[in-house]
């Protein structure tokens, strides 16, 4: 929700731009562009789990083994699908889950127990960091026009 707000502050902002852009303007009038750029606390890591599962292996399944993890259905990137000519079908399995720094070494030595203890292949890494919400939304987007 915060994320949207964000956007749509941006959006508002970018367009209100726009507009005193095109505006006519007289002959001896001057125009100051201000942009401020917000510094956001970057406070998690994003971690990629993938999970590669036979064909045939379920939702519900891949979900109780990563369970530990924190990887949920709201997590869920993307699931893919190989087929192969010469060995059996399977299928990749991407969540994406946000870590907050304070807990990187207890989440990583969760991950690595659930890797050596599944059945499939489970990798996971880190791809990216990230605001959380509550830093977000201590550092709001403040548009005024007078």
């Amino acid at each position: 929700m915060i994320l949207i707000m964000r956007l749509v502050c941006l959006t508002l902002l970018s367009l209100f731009g726009q507009l005193i852009a095109q505006a006519q303007l007289e002959s001896d009038t001057l125009t100051v562009t201000v942009i401020s750029y917000r510094n956001f606390q970057l406070d998690q890591v994003q971690i990629g789990i993938m999970a590669i599962t036979p064909a045939e292996t379920t939702l519900d399944e891949v979900l109780s083994i990563l369970q530990p993890s924190g990887a949920g259905l709201d997590s869920l990137t993307f699931v893919y699908s190989y087929f192969y000519p010469d060995r059996p079908t399977e299928t990749d399995w991407l969540f994406v889950i946000p870590v907050p720094f304070a807990n990187l070494k207890d989440k990583l030595a969760a991950l690595t127990r659930i890797q050596g203890a599944s059945p499939w292949d489970v990798s996971f890494q880190v791809q990216g960091v990230q605001s959380s919400p509550e830093s977000l939304a201590s550092n709001p987007c403040v548009f005024t026009h007078s």
